[in-house]
């Protein structure tokens, strides 16, 4: 996953974009890289720990 990417996601998670800004990038992606970027955002949520 590119760096903007994860800035992106990140963000969402602040409440600073909405998500229909994550879904607009996440359908320009061809379905293979659909797959990639999913199983990317399933990673960094293992990685966070809830407040």
């Amino acid at each position: 996953m590119k760096i903007e990417h994860e800035i992106a996601v990140n963000k969402y998670g602040q409440g600073l974009v909405e998500v229909e800004q994550l879904m607009d990038l996440f359908q320009r992606f061809d379905f293979d890289f659909q797959q990639v970027f999913l199983n990317e955002i399933i990673f960094l949520i293992l990685q966070s720990e809830p407040m």
